[in-house]
């Protein structure tokens, strides 16, 4: 039992995240099948008001069928409407699928479970089938507005048809209630496995293969991101960090092991700084961090040294080799620069780091109120 409770939870938890995470799509989705649905309707109706009474011998239209063909042609505007203005809040989008839901269901309950007192239910059992799972809600609202639906249903066939023809009216609707709920789960499985690939696309094509950090690429457009939405005000360090004598590394040691002293650095990377820090691989063996947050110079002196002796011993763990790092680092305590502005400053306390020779930093300051300091 508490497996079973366990895999529910993990489940609804599943499916919060798909609505939270793809609102948009869905609102788009759901508008684009709002339109379409109601196009079907209006289009359906007409339809079966043409030809049924070619089909139906002594059938004659009803107030529900008079009323139902205006409120048709209201849900065709609305959603065509919403559809042209191109974007909706999910809410919004949710209220118009619940319209169109409760408007369509009221008439079939009025034709089959009112007007019809001696015919058996034809659109009801159907509409359970077809209507619910064609749009993207939260499980518990739209399978809990068919049960509301099917309730009032099952009353109006208590009340007012033959009670031979009402038994098999309620047995077929509620039938219908079974295989929608079934169709629902399935519809909303299929969902959350696109879902799921989408998301683990999108992982490996913002993420390097070898160091699990972000790719060059992905790395770039977030700092770029950062930049442009903080405020002149806030401060922030950027680091640029070159493995020493890696070549060396490959030629004697083998690809392999120059793999493998790139996994230890992305390792040694997510270890030292934070999730919400922006680090990626910038090519080969170098590397780029920022680092939110106003951090003193001092503690990102303590970083730089922590990433050095991190990285020697994680290689010696892995790998059996001495290995070290050359870093470059810019403290920005202010003023608006562009990511090349940023890389620029960075790159030349690397530089200046690697003049003076191997498992050396620069730490510098922007604006610089002196001399840039190097260990």
């Amino acid at each position: 039992m508490k497996k079973v409770k366990s895999l529910l939870q993990l489940e609804y938890f599943r499916r919060q995240k798909y609505l939270r995470e793809d609102s948009e799509e869905i609102a788009l989705a759901n508008l684009k099948l709002l339109m379409g649905s109601s196009i079907a309707a209006l289009s359906l109706l007409v339809l079966f008001l043409f030809l049924t009474p070619f089909i139906i011998k002594g059938w004659k239209i009803t107030p529900s069928h008079i009323g139902f063909l205006p409120a048709a042609i209201a849900l065709c505007l609305i959603s065509f409407y919403q559809y042209r203005k191109g974007r909706v809040s999910v809410k919004k989008s949710v209220v118009l699928c619940v319209l169109f839901e409760t408007v369509i269901f009221t008439f079939v309950i009025l034709i089959d479970g009112v007007y019809s007192p001696s015919a058996p239910a034809v659109f009801m059992p159907v509409m359970c089938v077809a209507i619910p799972p064609l749009f993207i809600m939260p499980f518990l609202l739209n399978f809990g507005l068919l049960c509301l639906y099917e309730i009032c249903f099952i009353a109006c066939v208590l009340t007012f048809k033959d009670p031979m023809i009402g038994q098999y009216d309620i047995f077929a609707s509620l039938t219908a209630l079974g295989c929608s709920f079934i169709v629902i789960n399935l519809i909303y499985y299929h969902r959350l496995r696109d879902h799921d690939a989408r998301i683990k696309y999108k992982l490996l094509s913002t993420r390097d293969a070898l160091s699990g950090l972000l790719n060059k690429q992905a790395c770039e457009t977030a700092v770029r991101q950062y930049l442009a939405g903080r405020s002149p005000f806030t401060g922030f360090s950027f680091l640029i960090m070159d493995l020493d004598d890696f070549k060396y590394v490959n030629d004697t040691s083998g690809h392999i092991t120059g793999d493998q002293v790139i996994k230890d650095f992305g390792d040694v990377l997510r270890h030292v700084f934070r999730s919400t820090d922006i680090a990626g691989r910038a090519g080969g063996d170098e590397f780029m961090v920022l680092l939110k947050g106003d951090f003193s110079l001092t503690l990102l002196k303590e970083k730089c040294r922590r990433i050095q002796e991190q990285l020697n011993k994680q290689c010696l763990k892995s790998c059996g080799l001495s290995v070290s790092c050359s870093i470059g680092a810019v403290y920005i305590s202010g003023g608006d620069l562009t990511f090349e502005d940023l890389f620029r400053q960075a790159d030349e306390a690397l530089y200046q780091a690697k003049a003076q020779g191997k498992a050396r930093f620069t730490v510098r300051e922007f604006p610089s109120p002196g001399s840039p300091i190097s260990l």
